[in-house]
């Protein structure tokens, strides 16, 4: 009786855990990390979604499936999700050491449709497509706070 009830409990878990979706008219999530580079952020920022189990139905991602690749999948569960989330005209931010990266839908046929800007100094294609974009855009995003500051972009 107690294998049947624990049984049931579990299936009711699986199935009530599956249902669980990300607000599709947020415009925006913000997601702190204590990272230093955008690669390890992106890592920390897929785990921290996978633990709250809030991508399952946005990227279709089975849970079970994770296995000791975790670095791999990871990195493609959160280039997925980012992907996803952008098609709903959202927007994502990632305090990465108190430094702001914005990904921002772009309807663009030459881009994936994910453009990060970030005002963190680092090199190189995408992910410098340019904090000067961002601030000349403050108005439609919103303020930054002075200093860097790890507080919410507000609108």
């Amino acid at each position: 009786m107690k294998r049947a009830l624990l049984l049931i409990c579990v299936l009711f878990s699986a199935i009530y855990v599956s249902a669980q979706t990300f607000p599709k008219k947020a415009d925006r999530i913000i997601i702190e990390t204590q990272q230093t580079n955008v690669e390890s952020a992106m890592l920390q920022a897929a785990g921290k979604l996978l633990d709250e189990k809030i991508v399952i139905d946005v990227i279709d991602y089975k849970l079970g499936y994770i296995t000791t690749k975790v670095f791999n999948e990871r990195s493609n569960l959160f280039q997925k999700f980012l992907l996803r989330f952008s098609s709903e005209n959202g927007y994502i931010a990632i305090t990465l050491s108190g430094q702001y990266i914005i990904g921002a839908y772009e309807k663009d046929e030459t881009s994936l449709g994910w453009t990060h800007i970030d005002n963190s100094g680092m090199k190189g294609s995408f992910q410098q497509i340019a904090w000067n974009s961002l601030v000349a855009k403050a108005k439609t995003f919103g303020t930054i706070s002075a200093g860097n500051q790890p507080e919410e972009i507000s609108k």
